[in-house]
């Protein structure tokens, strides 16, 4: 199905964001900076992306957030391994790919709480959300965390079932791949905290140390991507904040003269409400909610749930909302999907006995 949405759904799209990473996919085929930037320069050139006035500044020369994206190596990494055979194309193919891998990996964590067929049919739905559709033909690391974050989190949760040396770093390899694929490291810090609150309660003692594995390792990769940014001279959240301001200002979402701090807990106060409105006219996070409550007992629902719960410090982090569909939503769609499973599976379970059938 979502090799089928790739043939024939949206075309590639390359993003002033994905100028950025281009760059860095060249220098990390051995071609110099200088050279890189001729390079990426030239094709950016040729993409629609150069035809809209707000991106057309920022494809030339270095970079607007170079230092910022300069620590998301992954993701240039990955496609810089295609680029001999797709060129800047192989940018496009990784996001694809991720695509796909999503799709099956959250298939393999709704089995964690529902039969086959109930993740199957919220993998398919996920696949066919228009946003992540969108996202998944673009030149930008989302697709690649989402895949990894879907990765990290079914290793958490099988490690939480049952602690071995394998588990554990599979779940290091995979945390230290999406730290510095986008700069998450956070949602699974939260994740491990509240899996370690719960752990006492079974009393268990493999599963406290499987947690406190999980909250170590979460806390490691944040310190070390502080530390990659601070080398990289990254802007501060200051900066980050006014930054977003100016933008807004431009598009008219915000008016001239604002203090940061009143555009900061405004747009806060906006993403919280858009969060709620949008989420009652949800049915997925809905059946979610019953979903976790259904499987409370399972000893990773905690864990996944404190993702969901943590993955909003994003919206703190960038107040941008036009930004919490890709960096706070997606994330975490495939576990709000798994715990739907689980509500719906309980639903079709229950209707024989609600019509009196035997």
């Amino acid at each position: 199905v979502c090799s089928s949405d790739l043939a024939f759904g949206p075309p590639a799209q390359f993003t002033e964001d994905g100028y950025d990473y281009a760059i860095v996919m060249l220098e990390d085929r051995g071609i110099p900076y200088a050279d890189a930037v001729r390079q990426a320069e030239g094709f950016y050139a040729t993409q629609p992306v150069a035809q809209l006035p707000p991106a057309a500044p920022w494809l030339h020369g270095r970079p607007e957030y170079w230092s910022l994206f300069s620590v998301r190596r992954v993701y240039p990494w990955v496609a810089s391994l295609l680029y001999p055979y797709r060129g800047f194309a192989a940018m496009i193919d990784v996001s694809r790919a991720a695509y796909v891998a999503t799709a099956m990996l959250a298939v393999l964590l709704a089995l964690r709480f529902a039969p086959l067929p109930w993740g199957v049919l919220l993998s398919i739905a996920l696949s066919f959300f228009p946003p992540w559709r969108d996202i998944a033909r673009c030149a930008l690391t989302d697709p690649l965390a989402v895949a990894l974050m879907t990765g990290t989190l079914l290793a958490g949760a099988a490690l939480l079932t049952k602690r071995t040396t394998w588990g554990a770093v599979a779940f290091a390899a995979l945390c230290i791949a999406l730290s510095f694929t986008r700069p998450i490291p956070y949602v699974l810090l939260g994740a491990g905290i509240v899996a370690a609150a719960f752990a006492p309660r079974s009393g268990d003692r493999s599963r406290l140390a499987a947690a406190a594995w999980i909250t170590g390792v979460a806390a490691l990769c944040a310190a070390a991507l502080e530390a990659a940014l601070a080398q990289a001279h990254a802007p501060s959240f200051r900066w980050i904040v006014a930054d977003t301001y100016q933008h807004f200002v431009q598009r008219g979402y915000a008016p001239a003269g604002e203090t940061l701090q009143a555009f900061f807990v405004r747009e806060e106060l906006t993403i919280a409400l858009h969060a709620l409105v949008k989420g009652a006219l949800a049915v997925v996070p809905a059946l979610a909610i019953a979903g976790a409550v259904l499987r409370r007992r399972d000893p990773a629902t905690p864990f996944l749930a404190g993702a969901c719960a943590a993955t909003w410090f994003g919206a703190l982090v960038d107040p941008d909302r036009f930004d919490i569909v890709r960096c706070v939503i997606m994330p975490v769609a495939p576990v709000l999907c798994a715990f739907a499973s689980a509500a719906l599976a309980d639903a079709v379970a229950r209707v024989p006995a609600a019509m009196g059938l035997p």
